[in-house]
């Protein structure tokens, strides 16, 4: 139902479960969706709200035309790869890996914090070498959904290539099988692209720290730099575009379409709509919670890339 997977994949999982096929169960669970807020008949731009059934620009169909997906034997490969290294994926490795990314992180706060951290005299250097490792962060970010998808025993749908919002150019690897699985094998398949930053992060600055020769030092300690700025980026859960951590952060609560009732919430105040009959105090709470956040984080990116292109070109 987001443009790729229909309702006709749901039959398909609800008849593999079940071993039947029944019309009225599927539309009882149609409803139940759209009033838990599920279904959205509106999709939200990063730039502006659009109803589904405008006609596309000539910027998002020139854009759509770049998108690339592969979906035959994704699945197949990434089974290959589990194979090999999936066992990193497993509930057992979650201690050694917390282990690596908090020492890491810690060495890392310490070593930039101190200077200890070899970084190149020109910022516009480090700013490039940044900007080129960051592809690849994003490419090793999304083998961790896959490999935590496969680790609970999914199915990854494909991998491709698409503009998020007709505006920032992803790649993906499609875990929406997870959503077939339960509660916590879904927050642990968010939480397979930043996990995977963090412990690379956290061995990358380990390494630079212990690094004599001063080229590997940089090098690694850029890539310390990618690592755990897609980390921080794709796990903090106020943002306008849904990553990671919002995705997780909504499982975790049992509050699906947070940010659509969040802000219907406060159009709600300003206009004659309808109240939302599911609206409690405690989600009130969590609602402006979630707003404020928002807009705080808006204003400490905004400072913070300001900072970063001024240390850059200084």
């Amino acid at each position: 139902m987001d443009g790729v997977h229909t309702v006709r994949d749901i039959a398909a999982a609800f008849f593999f479960k079940f071993n039947r096929f029944d019309p009225d169960a599927l539309r009882q669970l149609l409803r139940k969706a759209r009033k838990l807020g599920l279904v959205e008949v509106r999709r939200t731009s990063l730039l502006r709200s659009r109803r589904v059934e405008e006609e596309p620009s000539a910027w998002s169909r020139w854009l759509r035309s770049l998108e690339w997906r592969w979906r035959a034997g994704a699945d197949e490969a990434f089974s290959r790869l589990a194979s090999q290294v999936g066992t990193l994926y497993s509930a057992s490795m979650l201690p050694l890996h917390g282990v690596v990314a908090l020492v890491g992180l810690l060495v890392y706060l310490s070593q930039r914090w101190t200077g200890g951290l070899s970084t190149p005299r020109s910022g516009l250097l480090w700013l490039a070498v940044f900007l080129l490792l960051i592809p690849i962060t994003a490419v090793l970010h999304e083998f961790g959904h896959g490999l935590a998808c496969k680790a609970a025993r999914r199915r990854v749908q494909g991998v491709g290539m698409a503009f998020l919002d007709d505006l920032v150019p992803s790649v993906y690897v499609d875990v929406s099988d997870m959503w077939m699985a339960g509660r916590w094998a879904r927050i642990g398949a968010f939480m397979g692209g930043p996990v995977t930053n963090l412990v690379l992060g956290g061995s990358f600055a380990i390494l630079a720290w212990a690094s004599d020769h001063l080229g590997a030092s940089f090098a690694l300690s850029a890539a310390a730099d990618a690592q755990f700025a897609i980390a921080l980026y794709t796990l903090w859960p106020f943002h306008v575009v849904r990553e990671d951590g919002y995705e997780a952060l909504t499982d975790l609560v049992r509050v699906p379409a947070l940010r659509g009732r969040a802000w219907r919430m406060v159009t709600g105040w300003m206009t004659d709509a309808p109240a939302d009959p599911g609206l409690t105090t405690p989600l009130r709470l969590l609602f402006g919670g979630w707003l404020l956040g928002s807009g705080l984080s808006l204003a400490g990116g905004a400072s913070v890339i300001g900072y970063l292109i001024w240390t850059a070109v200084r």
